[in-house]
């Protein structure tokens, strides 16, 4: 039965998000080129279609032991990798922290919150528990982006609910921020197109390997690096 929204394959729109994640990389690196501020701009919406993602495969499948393994050991090569360049001085923002550890933070937050609500029966404890459980997962992304991490737990909450989360979403940034609520008004927009789309995952599949879209991460922030240490 059809939808009414615009079909995509998994896998291509995975490669879209990639691709605007590398522009933004690129602005953010070599700040000096044409249009950084556009990529920078296309750099959330690669953010928001990623955080779509995820937490499709989420609230759809519930498995937070996979994705919990996978974004752990790959947040953790990606900061191997990158260490040396945060200590020579080619380091981007955040670096070696990265994107890769807030997805699994909020997972681990997410999953926790499951867990509380299983196992724990009495009410008290078992909000205490899932309070705990974000405040901790809170303090693991303080040195990334705090609304980073709200955004991306929001988007599971209100999966159902795309316009509440995005007035929820651009309120909160226009309360945090001092950048006008523009930022915002970007990732409303980026939100409500990601949730408007009849994201396949079950369709062929364009690359095979699902750990190539993971590998891609560390290597093409080394191959920029590179570039700007040496050019």
């Amino acid at each position: 039965m059809k939808s009414g929204k615009l079909s995509i394959n998994s896998d291509l729109l995975k490669i879209i998000a990639l691709l605007l994640m590398t522009l933004d990389h690129i602005a953010k690196i070599f700040p000096e080129v044409p249009f950084a501020d556009v990529f920078n701009i296309l750099g959330r919406f690669s953010f928001s279609l990623f955080a779509f993602i995820l937490m499709y495969h989420l609230y759809s499948l519930q498995i937070y032991k996979k994705y919990l393994l996978r974004l752990g050991i790959w947040s953790a090569v990606t900061y191997l990798v990158m260490l040396p360049f945060y200590y020579y001085g080619a380091n981007m923002s955040g670096v070696p922290f990265n994107i890769l550890f807030l997805f699994f933070a909020s997972v681990l937050a997410l999953a926790l919150e499951d867990f509380g609500k299983k196992k724990i029966k009495n009410k008290f404890f078992k909000r205490l528990f899932i309070l705990s459980a974000y405040c901790f997962c809170l303090l693991l992304v303080c040195r990334i982006s705090i609304f980073a991490f709200i955004y991306v737990v929001l988007i599971y909450h209100f999966f159902k609910k795309p316009t509440i989360f995005c007035v929820v979403m651009t309120l909160l940034f226009g309360f945090i921020t001092n950048l006008g609520g523009f930022m915002g008004c970007v990732a409303m927009v980026a939100t409500l197109i990601a949730m408007s789309i009849d994201y396949n995952a079950k369709q062929k599949r364009i690359i095979r390997g699902w750990y190539l879209f993971y590998l891609y991460y560390p290597l093409h922030l080394v191959l920029l690096l590179l570039l700007k240490m040496y050019i």
